[in-house]
């Protein structure tokens, strides 16, 4: 017979029901009593899966290693960490901030840390320990850091905006691909692009990594080791959030109205979303320029688009969390009016992140849960 190799405990309710109320099953008492034995003992004794005890969810970070949040806004669940004791004071100084993030296709998650003054250390979040590991050190810099994985190897991305030698504000990218099996980081194609502004992000999608300025759009080839200018871009908008070959844009007005853009780079054409209008608490006075780009952030979790956003009063102190999402069939924002474990949760770098999470080991490990029923 079968059965004995068939992994019942790996099935979900519904298909052993099915199984069971097989004609071939219910006319034969015996094998039917056969399964519930198997079902039962694979139940008890036989250990779970790693992938049935995780779920889909949006990473946060404190602006340090301190402490993260974990949502999943769909169900409600909110958790929150703290890492204090897997990145020492004595290791990696006293800020402990974390400059960049990226989840690799493997379900990996690296984040760049301070490590002293002019060293970076590359960490390696541990799914079943719930801490921060080392794997790699490279030096530092002053300016805006990105850290992505694309084709399977993580590249270093550093902006720093200055002057050439016409007095004109330049953007000067440097990219590094990290080897994980010699712990060595090369160098790569180099690009230098005009902007305006000291406003400048980076973001992969799909195969290319690119870079936007107030000014120009620029992408990265990793396999041929170049960059391209392209023809298309966005005048004060950003990329928030890369989903398949989509990068959703935002730009938030004097008003508080968060206007959306999608730039498809397969098609390379740019459509708007609808604008979310939400309402500002009225001790918040007004959102000033500076924390246009840092008062909210974006991130797709199960195909859906939610935008986290914070209210501060003018001395910055935080007043409110809320979080929407964005039905793009019917263009209707929701306020899933959620309940936020306290933390100064970090709007800017690293942007936020989704990742599928061991959910019995950051359970184990919360110093804060709440769970909100959606609206």
């Amino acid at each position: 017979s079968t059965l004995p190799h068939i992994r019942f405990n790996l099935m979900t309710s519904d298909d052993t029901a099915a199984i069971l109320e097989h004609p071939l099953i219910r006319e034969d008492p015996g094998s039917s009593a056969v399964i519930r034995t198997e079902v039962q003992r694979g139940t008890s004794n036989l250990k779970r899966r790693f992938g049935m005890d995780t779920e889909e969810m949006a990473l946060v970070c404190s602006g340090s290693a301190k402490e993260m949040l974990f949502m999943n806004p769909r169900v409600g669940r909110y958790i929150k960490c703290s890492y204090t004791r897997s990145l020492p004071e004595a290791q990696y100084g006293s800020s402990k901030e974390l400059f960049a993030m990226t989840v690799t296709s493997n379900n990996d998650i690296y984040a760049l840390a301070l490590e002293s003054d002019d060293q970076w250390s590359l960490l390696l979040y541990n799914h079943f320990k719930n801490v921060w590991e080392h794997q790699s050190s490279l030096p530092g810099n002053d300016g805006h850091e990105f850290l992505f994985e694309v084709g399977g190897h993580l590249y270093y991305v550093f902006v720093f905006v200055g002057y050439d030698e016409n007095i004109l504000q330049v953007a000067r990218a440097r990219v590094r691909r990290y080897d994980q099996h010699t712990d060595q980081w090369h160098d790569c194609s180099q690009l230098q692009v005009s902007c305006k502004y000291v406003g400048v992000k980076a973001v992969s999608c799909g195969p290319h990594i690119y870079l936007i300025t107030d000014a120009e759009m620029h992408r990265y080839d990793p396999i041929e080791d170049q960059w391209c200018k392209v023809d298309d871009t966005f005048p004060d908008i950003f990329p928030a959030v890369a989903t398949g070959t989509e990068l959703i844009c935002d730009y938030m007005d004097d008003t508080g109205k968060i206007s959306m853009w999608v730039y498809d780079t397969a098609s390379e054409s740019l459509d708007e979303l609808p604008a979310l209008d939400f309402l500002c608490p009225a001790e918040a006075s007004h959102i000033f320029n500076y924390w246009k780009t840092n008062s909210r952030v974006a991130f797709v979790l199960e195909g859906q688009l939610y935008l986290l956003i914070r209210y501060e009063n003018k001395d910055y102190q935080i007043l409110a969390w809320q979080i929407c999402s964005l039905d793009r069939a019917t263009g209707v924002w929701t306020d899933l009016e959620a309940t936020l474990p306290s933390g100064d949760w970090c709007m800017d770098r690293p942007r936020c992140h989704v990742a599928r999470m061991y959910l019995p080991c950051l359970k184990a490990n919360s110093t804060d849960e709440q769970t909100t029923a959606n609206p």
